[in-house]
């Protein structure tokens, strides 16, 4: 944390650089308003930036603003294209921001998108950037929280085949979650947290005629978490719950799997969501929204997400 009255060093890694990540993080370095608050570096490859500025006609950044890691490819980048290369690229870039921020060179940390298959192809043991930084830190079990206006969403699980995310959904990890939530919640400011967990089967199960684990699993899960003065709600049906959280009857919802958090947050605000990681010893945060290979190298990404992103991050390092 930086001291009273200095301004907050943000790092804001690129991503995949054969993505969308280095050309939003550019075009936000430059349509961000400069402020006496807030200092953001780039953490990436000087020539990926370099091609990237030219490709969108903006001036590449003073040489002081960016940081390179260590690691240089081996074979030419192509936007558009997977590559191992870049994933590995992409993976040094973390390391390095992290080395920074635990170093006490920097405050916070924003991540543009990195591809995870590039990831694999590199030999990264964690393909998702929470579960690499809970490597790096040592954190135990971090939390995803997704903002996007009112609504807020915490993800039981992350990157799981919907098989397994069905599995994981117990009664004990429910409890466990919930818990910690609602401590990170605090931390965050926000005092004594309406939580509502989200059902996993179409009208909550039926009462059991669409699925069990409501009954067996989320349920007694709650009922155990109301009797320790808890706030929580649930299971709510998931086609309601997140209208109900953005018209102000709860402070965040709990999303039991990937995309059943993923398509309420972007389908309301697509550029307006921001990922806010808790429980790492310093502030995360991204844009929520991938590397978008279809349209990398042409210019036309939009940064709003990413700028978004940064201002939370910087916001959140201040408090």
């Amino acid at each position: 944390m930086s001291a009273p009255g200095k301004p907050v060093t943000i790092l804001a890694t690129l991503g995949d650089p054969n993505g969308i990540g280095p050309e939003i993080t550019l075009k936000a370095y430059h349509r961000m308003t400069s402020s006496s608050s807030m200092r953001l570096q780039l953490v990436g490859s000087g020539k990926v930036v370099a091609d990237t500025a030219r490709r969108c006609g903006l001036p590449a950044p003073p040489l002081e603003v960016l940081i390179e890691p260590s690691y240089h490819p081996r074979e030419p980048l192509q936007p558009g294209r997977l590559q191992a290369e870049s994933g590995r690229l992409a993976y040094q870039c973390l390391r390095t921001a992290h080395d920074l921020i635990t170093s006490g060179r920097a405050d916070g940390l924003v991540t543009a998108p990195w591809n995870k298959e590039a990831l694999h192809l590199a030999g990264c043991p964690q393909v998702g950037h929470t579960e690499a930084l809970a490597a790096l830190t040592g954190a135990t079990d971090p939390i995803t929280l997704f903002v996007t206006g009112p609504l807020r969403i915490a993800f039981l699980t992350r990157h799981l085949a919907l098989s397994a995310a069905v599995a994981a959904v117990t009664r004990q990890r429910i409890e466990l979650f919930v818990r910690r939530l609602v401590v990170e919640l605090g931390r965050i400011g926000i005092a004594k947290p309406r939580v509502a967990v989200a059902a996993l089967n179409p009208h909550a199960g039926e009462g059991g005629l669409l699925g069990r684990e409501e009954i067996e699993e989320i349920e007694p899960a709650v009922r155990t978490l109301q009797a320790e003065g808890l706030n929580v709600t649930g299971p709510v049906p998931a086609d309601a719950v997140f209208h109900a959280a953005i018209e102000g009857q709860f402070d965040c919802v709990v999303a039991l799997y990937h995309d059943q958090g993923h398509i309420a947050a972007k389908t309301r605000d697509f550029f307006g969501t921001v990922s806010l990681t808790l429980r790492l010893p310093y502030v995360r945060t991204s844009p929520d929204h991938g590397t978008a290979f279809d349209i990398a190298g042409r210019g036309e990404a939009d940064p709003r997400s990413m700028i978004l992103a940064i201002e939370v991050a910087a916001d959140h390092c201040r408090r």
